[in-house]
């Protein structure tokens, strides 16, 4: 399994997006603009996972100088 930043492969922002919107209950999640307002501020990242070439989920984390928060995780 690999992570990449999606700032590196902004085309894996749409699976990320139908996958969010599917995965997470309505009640669960933080609108999908404000995640990634967040990730321009540097502050937050999406990152993709892949097997091999396959995509297959991913993971969106805020960070500060100490920590790193796993706000969401999926794969299949």
């Amino acid at each position: 399994m690999t992570l990449k930043l999606v700032t590196a492969t902004p085309a894996d922002l749409p699976k990320i997006k139908e996958l969010y919107l599917s995965a997470f209950p309505a009640v669960e999640r933080i609108p999908f603009w404000l995640l990634k307002k967040r990730t321009k501020t540097g502050i937050a990242e999406f990152c993709s996972l892949y097997d091999d070439d396959n995509w297959v989920g991913f993971i969106y984390t805020v960070k500060n100088a100490e920590l790193v928060y796993v706000f969401f995780f999926f794969f299949f």
